[in-house]
């Protein structure tokens, strides 16, 4: 067999190997809609290369949990604002406490992250025998420029905190491409929250006041809790 048979031969081959190969491609993060099928390794897509993955779940209580598959999840984006948003039948009674521990990376290919908020709906955060207030606090840790390692954030970590007094929050930095999200929730005692809504800020486009984006969110993500139910 002389040389230029053999390498036709080996293109061919190549060319079948390829063929054959299945591509996987995430799915959209718009056809996702609860937590669990994100958490694990997942990755879904947001448009223009931006992508969410390294979901993460854990919990801990002293009665009924909520688990990933009853907790509501939604991603959008546009002009690289992304916001997502999370709900769920998040209660407590009387002498029950549980802690709620959710994870994503939100990472874009440019570095054009500068800002995170939030906006939480607490709900009623009195208990059944009403003598005393629910407690409720979302604790927000972020790590903007790289991901929390087990000794903490390498790069630049904001954390900042929501309770039922104050509902709304948010943190900049400097412009990143991947921004590490940690969300540590406790409620106890009658505490109750309803839903969680992000948005992650972007340099590339002027962004409304938070006030009107987070209400504008937390609208779309109550019909999204209306269609589901």
């Amino acid at each position: 067999m002389n040389n230029q048979i053999f390498k036709h031969l080996v293109l061919g081959l190549g060319f079948a190997v390829l063929g054959s190969a299945q591509i996987v491609v995430p799915p959209a993060c718009s056809s996702l809609s609860t937590l669990i099928q994100i958490v694990d390794g997942s990755t879904c897509t947001l448009g223009d290369g931006f992508i969410l993955k390294n979901g993460s779940f854990s919990s801990s209580s002293t009665g009924n949990e909520v688990l990933p598959g009853q907790i509501n999840f939604s991603a959008s984006y546009l002009a690289g604002v992304i916001s997502i948003g999370l709900s769920g039948p998040f209660q407590t009674v009387l002498g029950e406490t549980h802690t709620y521990n959710i994870g994503f990376l939100i990472d874009p290919p440019p570095e054009i992250l500068n800002g995170f908020e939030s906006d939480v709906d607490w709900g009623s955060t009195t208990n059944a025998l009403s003598t005393q207030a629910g407690t409720g606090l979302l604790g927000i840790d972020l790590c903007a420029g790289a991901s929390f390692l087990r000794t903490g954030c390498p790069a630049n970590q904001r954390t900042y905190s929501s309770s039922p007094a104050t509902p709304r929050g948010g943190a900049t930095f400097p412009p990143t491409n991947i921004v590490d999200v940690n969300l540590f929730l406790t409620l106890a005692d009658g505490g109750q929250l309803n839903s969680i809504f992000t948005r992650t800020q972007s340099t590339l486009n002027a962004i409304p006041e938070p006030s009107v984006g987070l209400v504008a969110g937390a609208l779309a993500l109550g019909l999204l809790v209306r269609r589901r139910r």
